[in-house]
């Protein structure tokens, strides 16, 4: 009778012990499970940000481009203001020179008359 108690002490015990055995189980794979979950995420995330590294540089490409771009065209209005300079001093010294040759003319024509009158 006292080794029938003994056994079912034991027995009692064992039972407890695999019950505290399967709750250690349950909390390790809902453990495991969570930490699954956090490495999709990470793994999610880095994806994400690597999405949003490759916008920024595509960014950064394209304005670079278009800074390129206003440099070529704030070099191409300085050439155009240049030349529009140099066209107009050629015009200034054509009408200078058109004045000139006017005057003469007139006093070629004065002259003529002058000499018409005599």
């Amino acid at each position: 009778s006292s080794l029938k108690m003994e056994l079912q002490t034991v027995t009692g015990a064992l039972t407890a012990k695999e019950g505290e055995l399967e709750a250690v189980l349950e909390a390790k794979r809902e453990v495991q499970s969570g930490l699954e979950k956090a490495r999709q995420r990470a793994s999610g995330l880095s994806k994400e940000v690597d999405a949003y590294k490759a916008a920024a540089e595509a960014l950064k490409a394209e304005l670079e481009l278009k800074q390129a771009k206003e440099r070529r065209i704030s070099s191409n209005v300085r050439e155009s203001e240049l030349a529009l300079q140099e066209l107009w001093a050629r015009v200034r010294a054509g009408a200078e020179r058109e004045e000139k040759m006017r005057r003469a003319l007139e006093v070629a024509g004065r002259v003529l008359q002058c000499m018409q009158a005599d």
